[in-house]
């Protein structure tokens, strides 16, 4: 009698569990934002009229060639185009510290690099490239 009551407990309390459970789930609501993806990757920003200046570096010949690009203006250099689509001069307030947003891509259509660039730190953000090094030299306004 000592081992039946157990068991009959046991039993008893096993259907009450699954009798709890429910059998089916609601479906989950559709997330609903306030806002567009699109706002947040790339924001609608007036851009003040500018031109930056960079550096170009064959690591394999040391030839160098600098360009100045105006807003949004994309220059190709051998199997490089590049696009600076933003450039601040003394970024901060700090006196030097200009940064541009450049884009590098291959004649293929590949993206090697996009992102900020800084002139006083061009190694923190850079090109990773086996032939060519790119370097921001500065940014002026127009």
């Amino acid at each position: 009698m000592k081992f039946l009551l157990p068991l009959i407990f046991f039993a008893f309390s096993a259907s009450a569990q699954e009798a709890a459970l429910p059998t089916q789930f609601p479906a989950p609501s559709p997330l609903v934002f306030d806002f567009e993806i699109e706002d947040i990757v790339k924001p609608k920003v007036e851009i003040e009229p500018f031109s930056a200046k960079i550096r170009v570096l064959n690591k394999r010949t040391s030839e160098t060639t600098e360009y100045e690009l105006n807003n949004q203006t994309i220059v190709q250099h051998n199997s490089l185009e590049i696009l600076v689509l933003n450039c601040l001069k003394n970024y901060n307030d700090k006196r030097g510290q200009d940064i541009g947003w450049l884009e590098i891509n291959s004649t293929e259509g590949q993206e090697l690099f996009s992102g900020w660039m800084y002139k006083e730190f061009p190694s923190m953000n850079a090109l990773d490239h086996p032939v060519y090094d790119i370097r921001l030299v500065g940014c002026k306004k127009r």
